[in-house]
């Protein structure tokens, strides 16, 4: 196996975690939320969700053209690299970011 290889492995483990824990959070929320369950366990559960948000940022932005996980732009979901492809050849229009 090469590099790129397993790197698209690793970012595929990445993103199934992050599917599974984002699931797990969803049934957390229904339960804090739910008013027919116990005042005890929704107290627990809003505890968990607290914890849930510092780990929420752990991970970063995966590039959505070739898989980086370097220098990517929040709102793009897109490298530096990429976009500087697409401005090349003309494919991006009127966009304007802060620092290059």
């Amino acid at each position: 196996m090469n590099k790129e290889e397993l790197n698209i492995i690793k970012i595929k483990i990445k993103l199934s975690y992050i599917k599974k824990q984002e699931i797990k959070t969803q049934i957390i929320k229904s339960i804090f939320k739910s008013k027919k369950i116990a005042p005890i366990t929704r107290v627990y559960a809003h505890h968990l969700l607290n914890k849930r948000k510092i780990n929420k940022y752990k991970y970063k932005h995966i590039c959505l053209k070739n898989k980086k996980r370097a220098s990517v732009f929040n709102k793009l979901f897109l490298s530096k690299y990429s976009v500087k492809n697409l401005i090349i050849e003309n494919k991006i229009q009127n966009l304007k970011l802060d620092s290059w």
